[in-house]
């Protein structure tokens, strides 16, 4: 792992329920410190990701945001 790395996850073609295994199975496999940049599409989405985020042993490094126009959003935690 480098200094600042930020892992990619992008899951904006992934349907609900389905975003939350991802997202949970990616994050299992990472060491303590590292940060994922999480990728996803809907509103929808965005509300489970949120929720699931305050139930796992995260830090939030960027709140998920809209990313310009559109429907996707990002946002940055670590482990």
């Amino acid at each position: 792992m480098k200094e600042n790395e930020i892992l990619h996850l992008d899951i904006r073609d992934k349907k609900c329920p389905m975003t939350s295994v991802y997202i949970r199975a990616y994050f299992d496999s990472l060491v303590s410190g590292q940060r994922l940049k999480i990728t996803l599409k809907g509103q929808e989405t965005y509300r489970n990701i949120s929720d699931m985020i305050k139930i796992i042993p995260c830090k939030i490094i960027q709140e998920f945001e809209l990313e310009g126009a559109g429907d996707i959003f990002s946002g940055i935690i670590m482990k």
